[in-house]
């Protein structure tokens, strides 16, 4: 069996997988907004991004969809970062439910500020010119 986006297209995976939805997880060049540090720009870009979130997820996250958000590559990983205290966004349980979750409003403002935060030293030194 050959794996691809479309042997994907109809299953439980989530929306970030299919082919059809992927053009709701990129940004084009017009509809980038300007990335200063101030402070308009980051409720603006945090409302931007909470309205898209919440447009193809809804008011909660959980599972691999809040994982992949906050930048692990699983749930494992998510629960391992979380037992850590590495976790910055408020997660809870939900009587009946197995896993943790977040709101989306939460995770869209994590990113937000993270986006717009300082650029460290390292990532410094990875995008000056050698030489």
């Amino acid at each position: 069996m050959s794996w691809n986006l479309d042997t994907y297209r109809n299953s439980d995976y989530p929306c970030c997988v299919h082919k059809d939805n992927f053009r709701k997880h990129s940004v084009t060049s017009d509809e980038k907004l300007n990335m200063n540090s101030s402070k308009q720009d980051l409720e603006a870009l945090s409302s931007q991004l909470r309205l898209e979130m919440e447009e193809v997820h809804g008011p909660l996250l959980g599972g691999q969809v809040l994982a992949n958000a906050l930048g692990h590559i699983s749930v494992t990983a998510l629960r391992q970062a979380r037992y850590r205290g590495q976790v910055s966004v408020p997660l809870f349980n939900l009587p009946n439910r197995r896993g943790f979750y977040a709101l989306t409003r939460d995770v869209a403002d994590w990113l937000a500020n993270a986006r717009m935060a300082p650029v460290t030293t390292v990532e410094k030194e990875r995008t000056m010119p050698t030489g």
